[in-house]
This record gives C-alpha cells, structure tokens and sequence, in this order.
C-alpha cells in the first residue's frame, strides 16, 4: 500500500531531462517521466508531456490525460473537479459568505466577470469587473459603478463612483457634463436612502472623534448647510450655519 501524502508534502524536481517526484525524506514518490511538472493542490498535479497538459493524483494515476494545451487544460480541470458538469465560467476565487467571483471568456482576449453561490449564478458573467465592498459587491462596467448583494443586482452601473461607508450603507456619486460631483446614499437593496444633491463627498463625522471613538455619523454639504446622517443613511440634523465642532476635536469644520 501506498504512503498517503499532503499537497505540501511532495515536491516536484529535475531528474536527469525529466521531472518527478519527491517526499520530505527525498525519496522518489513519483518517477521522472514528465516535461514539466507542478505543485499539488486539493491532491493533483498539472503536468506536461510532449507540450500537452494534464493532472496526476499523488499516487502518480492521471486523472485528466495529457492531451491540452497549457490555456485550455484549466477548463478541463474546472469540468472535472469544480462542476462537475461542463461550464463555460470559471471559479476565480471566493469573495466572502460562500460567494465565489466567476469569469467568462466572451472573445478572443475578452473576459467577463460574475458571481455564483454554491452552484447559483447569482451575477450572470457580464461585468468588466466586480469587488468586494462593505457588505457587497461593486460592479463595474466601463467607467461606470452598480452594486449587487447576496441575492443579485441590486443597481445596474449607473454611477461614477460607489464606496461603502457603513457596512449596508453606500455613497454614490455623479458627474455632470461639467463634471461637477454630486453625492448620494444607497443602501444594499438599491433603495435611495439620499438623493444625488450633495455638494460634498460624505465624511466621518467629526473624523478625529470618529476614530477615537467609533461615531457612526457622516455629514456632508447642501446650499451651504452641513447635514448629518447616521449609520443607517438616514437624515438626522441639519445646521445651517455651515460650522461644526465637537468638544476636544481637532476638527471645526468641513
């Protein structure tokens, strides 16, 4: 029978004009036999023959045969042991609760990016790019920035700019033909929690405060006025003298 090893357990090495093989003790696990081979990961092996590409198990048994070329030998791969069932996306890497960021070639040199729950397309692949923010995902198409969460798209891009300020709570903002900004709040749904009137980006309030002390408020500018909204988006003060402080903080005014 058979030593069981690790991924990290085997190390491929030149032997003589081919690879193969070895354990922690430098035993040969693995003959050379291959003209490139690779590192073990979730217990296979890319390797190489004759300018083809396949996958090994650790005992050495291929699993997808050296038939492929290097760029489609990572589909077979996906087909395989990812799917199960042939897709045309690939599993990228996880962005979080389970919810992998998936690409999908659309042309030659053209790839398209979405998002997927267990075996749920819950982004269909057709956005230039998407990240992890906040609470969710920003979608981006083109200069353009749309958010979706755990269910789906909840904004389609429409924005110049979307960034999480609180954890469900995201600022927005738009240029006009000036390119002139105004700012606006949105929640995780896609729901308006401030319109796209605001003259100034929304800050911490008080920032130095904030830090010390964990404030969850933010502020921004209207006609002059400063405005404040909590860690829920919502409107709560309004100071028309324009001027702001707080006890002990650095910080007077915006």
């Amino acid at each position: 029978m058979k030593e069981e090893y690790n991924d990290n357990e085997l190390l491929s090495v030149p032997m003589g004009e081919k690879w193969g093989y070895i354990n922690l003790k430098g035993e040969v696990v693995i003959p050379p036999q291959y003209d490139e081979a690779y590192l073990f990961s979730d217990g296979i092996a890319c390797v190489m023959i004759d300018g083809k590409y396949g996958f090994i198990n650790k005992i050495g048994e291929t699993v997808i045969p050296c038939n492929y070329p290097f760029e489609q030998v990572t589909d077979e791969y996906w087909k395989v042991f990812v799917n199960k069932t042939p897709h045309s996306y690939r599993r990228l890497r996880e962005l979080g609760d389970g919810i992998w960021l998936i690409s999908e070639k659309k042309d030659w040199d053209v790839f398209k990016y979405g998002l997927i729950f267990g075996d749920t397309i819950i982004v269909e692949p057709q956005f230039d790019f998407i990240e992890k923010c906040g609470s969710g995902f920003v979608l981006h198409q083109g200069w353009e920035k749309g958010l979706a969460n755990k269910k789906g798209i909840a904004i389609y891009p429409q924005y110049d700019e979307l960034k999480s300020i609180f954890d469900d709570v995201f600022m927005v903002e738009l240029k006009d033909t000036k390119l002139n900004e105004k700012y606006g709040l949105v929640d995780i749904y896609g729901n308006t929690l401030a319109p796209v009137i605001y003259e100034t980006p929304f800050t911490e309030y008080f920032e130095a405060a904030a830090v010390d002390y964990e404030l969850q408020f933010v502020t921004s500018r209207l006609n002059g006025h400063v405005v404040y909204f909590n860690n829920k988006g919502e409107k709560i003060w309004e100071d028309k003298s324009g001027v702001f402080g707080v006890c002990g903080s650095t910080s007077s005014t915006i």
